[in-house]
């Protein structure tokens, strides 16, 4: 290598001020205050960069090292105090320490914790309340329950929340009537968390004209039927409806207009309603692009899908353990994503999906015990098919939890990875694929 002379090395204060902004604001969050000390032009521009914050993510500063671990409150109030103003999205689902009170419903503050940890977080809770600019904003995997009076604060501070998510372990308690905010929010996730079906506002919901993404994965008892409480949105265009959500053809057939619907997840346990949840969609739902069925749908369920819905490029039967190869016999040839982990399917199964999908990109078979090693060759037949017809569409397989034992760092065939790893083939970002 050659000698660098002294000549060639450029000071970092010699360049503009928009060059050195590029560099520091790859400093992470945690060590700006330290480069704001380096000297007053530093200071400065690390002020701007404060207000180019945008996002916002409590997890970031958990740590586990050496010392222990934990959150490091002291650190969090200070970055959250100088960028809270400014950032859009904001993620507080993963404060799992024992002693969290951010969130806190009165009562859980009996927790054991230090007194200056409880006056941490109580601060973290007040600056939370400096966000005025929120479009993203997700609470959950606390396992506390949530102080309904705070949220409906910081909702009514933040009247442009385009997306809503609650997720696991979100109780909402507490004095206030918590509604959700419908007047710009275009994605709402209900997932296993708890809060009554009144606080949801059926009403408002179904006069929404913005609500696009609507997801119900409830522990609530209260949503068990929501046919029966008019849920009628209008311009849905993803839905997904868990296994607690009874009477599904029902709900579809209340849309407004169901032929809207691109995205259908549906968790079924009911053996009684696969067919007439299968009629459903054939009849109502035309123009859906990504379609996920869990549990039980059969064969003849899938076929009738497959052979009716023309515009499927993603399809998920996960868990749909009846379903065997006859299921995936008539797939659709535009396919480009099939999640069939823990199905019944074969290697002829395989076989015959790879041969009517060209274009498919995503493969998992993870959990499928009734496929051989002779997959791996299957696989490496169809790519070699596929450039051979000038076909560039790369093939990745998910084998986790399956009898085959193979290298996932060996390339077999160009364009094609086997992968041993959790494949997570969402039915929401089908359209990146």
């Amino acid at each position: 290598m050659a000698k660098v002379e002294n000549n060639d090395l450029i000071d970092i204060n010699d360049l503009n001020d928009d060059c050195l902004e590029n560099i520091l604001e790859f400093i992470p969050l945690t060590d700006r205050f330290s480069a704001e000390l380096v000297c007053k032009r530093w200071y400065c521009i690390c002020s701007l960069l404060w207000k180019k914050c945008r996002k916002f993510d409590i997890d970031d500063f958990y740590r586990t090292d050496e010392n222990g671990q934990g959150y490091n409150t002291k650190l969090l109030k200070r970055v959250f105090a100088r960028c809270a103003q400014y950032i859009t999205e904001l993620n507080i689902s993963q404060c799992y320490e024992k002693d969290t009170i951010f969130l806190a419903y009165e009562p859980y503050r009996k927790r054991e914790c230090t007194k200056e940890n409880e006056e941490d977080w109580r601060d973290l809770k007040e600056i939370s309340l400096r966000c005025t600019n929120l479009e993203i904003l997700t609470l959950g995997s606390t396992m506390i329950e949530v102080d309904d009076t705070y949220l409906s604060l910081l909702l009514s501070r933040n009247e442009n929340i385009r997306t809503l998510y609650l997720t696991s372990y979100v109780d909402l308690e507490g004095q206030s009537e918590f509604r959700i905010p419908y007047k710009n929010l275009e994605t709402l996730v209900l997932s296993y968390c708890s809060i009554p079906i009144d606080s949801l506002d059926l009403r408002t919901l179904n006069e929404s004209t913005k609500l696009k993404n609507l997801m119900f994965a409830v522990s609530s008892k209260s949503y068990v039927d929501l046919a029966f409480h008019h849920f009628q949105p209008k311009n849905l265009e993803q839905l997904h409806l868990d296994e607690h959500i009874f009477d599904v053809p029902n709900i579809i057939d209340g849309l407004v207009d169901p032929s809207r619907l691109k995205v259908l997840r549906i968790e079924n346990r009911m053996i009684s309603e696969s067919k007439a949840i299968t009629n459903t969609v054939i009849r109502q739902c035309q123009n859906l692009e990504a379609l996920g069925l869990d549990y039980r749908f059969y064969d003849h369920d899938l076929c009738r899908i497959n052979d009716s819905l023309k515009k499927l490029v993603c399809l998920d039967i996960s868990f749909c353990d009846a379903s065997t190869d006859l299921g995936v016999s008539n797939v659709n040839t535009n396919l480009k994503c099939l999640n069939a982990d823990s199905t019944e399917i074969t290697d002829e199964g395989v076989k015959n999906i790879l041969r009517r999908a060209e274009n498919l990109k995503k493969l998992n078979l993870s959990g499928c015990y009734n496929i051989s090693e002779d997959v791996i060759n299957i696989a490496i037949d169809a790519m070699k098919l596929r450039i051979k017809r000038n076909n560039p569409t790369p093939l990745e397989v998910g084998l986790r939890d399956t009898y085959i034992d193979f290298d996932s760092t060996l390339n077999p065939c160009p364009l094609l990875k086997f992968t041993h790893d959790d494949m997570h083939i969402m039915y929401s970002n089908y359209i990146s694929l």
